[in-house]
């Protein structure tokens, strides 16, 4: 039996740079998505940007396999596992502000913080970071949010901390 066909570099080289370049815009391009419940708010990203990029990591993946020297195959398996990683991030990513405690999830982060427990909240031109009473930071990426929805996530922490009678301080 014989072995496929394999690509030579010049051929394998610009299919790997377009399939990077697209799943790089997805993920840049996917946009936060902002949800106000009356128990609080859901932040997380739409499924499709993340499917995107896991269809890329596969294609890069089999491109990599079919690759003509290791240097262009160890390349591609890079690149499949960073656009397979920012896939599945993007898939579990979530924060949900509820009466009790703000909960943060991703791929490689779960954290639940206590409205009572956050003693300071310094807020970044695109984050905010929530400190609390122990001095253990937790900063949250808001760069993807438009002005109104960082605005309605603002009004939500402060409200729930507020509300929380917990001592602190804002920044």
């Amino acid at each position: 039996m014989r072995s496929p066909r394999r690509l030579p570099p010049r051929v394998a080289i610009p299919i790997l740079l377009a399939l990077g370049a697209a799943s790089f815009v997805a993920y840049h391009w996917h946009g936060a998505r902002l949800t106000i419940a009356n128990v609080g708010i859901v932040v997380d990203y739409a499924p499709m940007p993340a499917i995107f990029m896991l269809v890329c990591a596969a294609s890069i993946l089999v491109l990599g396999v079919l690759a003509a020297t290791p240097l262009v195959r160890l390349a591609a398996l890079a690149l499949a596992l960073a656009t397979a990683f920012f896939g599945l991030d993007s898939l579990s990513f979530g924060i949900t502000a509820e009466r009790d405690a703000l909960h943060v999830k991703g791929l490689m982060q779960r954290a639940t913080l206590s409205w009572t427990q956050i003693a300071k909240v310094e807020n970044e031109p695109f984050a905010v970071v929530l400190v609390d009473v122990s001095g253990q930071r937790l900063r949250l990426d808001l760069a993807t949010f438009t002005a109104q929805q960082r605005a309605a996530f603002d009004r939500t922490l402060a409200r729930r901390i507020w509300e929380s009678g917990a001592p602190h301080r804002a920044d």
